[in-house]
């Protein structure tokens, strides 16, 4: 529920009551006939100071509650977050280290062959396992989708398989022709890491 509206509504029924609390006060001694002595209208003070301790207990206590259900559910999304925004920046590092490692290679008849496992498979080993070290708060990924929104988590479990297939390309690549469906396949996962953050992006503006 919105603050605002929830705090309007408080203020609206609160004034009604003091309102008719006042207008029962004057109304009883304009029967009566008589002046309002100094007790009434210190009974009527005290009544709006009780009236104002307990909406404003309410406002409190509400706020407090908002706040435990809020500020979990924030971090959930700010971690899925710097998880996709990782993964962008990893991916992006793996599809520009095997463009320069072809280019290195010429257009030469090499690249139809095996990978050489002494020079070009142990430099792909070292950029998967620079691509692992680049992806943030990815142990954190499963409880933080317990608490995001469904959306979000959704697209996270899109770039979490994205991120796996990725790394058995990187793992398991042999000839030269595999190098440039790594490149596809890091692309495809920078898309996926862009479409988290994009439904983030639409849940803030949104709510």
């Amino acid at each position: 529920m919105d603050f605002w509206a929830w705090n309007a509504g408080v203020t609206t029924s609160a004034g009604l009551v003091l309102g008719a609390i006042s207008s029962t006060l004057i109304t009883s001694a304009a029967i009566g006939n008589g002046d309002i002595e100094l007790k009434d209208w210190l009974q009527f003070i005290g009544t709006l100071i009780g009236a104002a301790a307990t909406i404003g207990a309410g406002v409190a206590a509400w706020i407090a509650v908002q706040r435990q259900i809020r500020e979990p559910r924030e971090h959930a999304i700010e971690t899925i977050d710097v998880f996709a925004m990782s993964a962008q920046v990893g991916t992006q590092f793996i599809a520009n280290a095997i463009k320069k490692l072809m280019n290195s290679v010429g257009d030469g008849p090499k690249k139809l062959i095996v990978i050489d496992v002494n020079a070009e498979h142990s430099e792909i080993t070292k950029f998967a396992e620079m691509f692992n070290r680049s992806i943030a708060r990815e142990r954190y990924i499963d409880h933080a989708h317990t608490l995001a929104p469904a959306i979000i988590c959704l697209r996270c479990e899109q770039l979490q398989a994205s991120i796996e297939k990725l790394r058995d390309r990187l793992s398991n690549e042999k000839y030269w022709s595999d190098l440039k469906t790594i490149i596809e396949c890091a692309k495809s996962t920078y898309d996926d890491a862009e479409s988290v953050r994009a439904a983030i992006q639409e849940y803030r503006t949104g709510k």
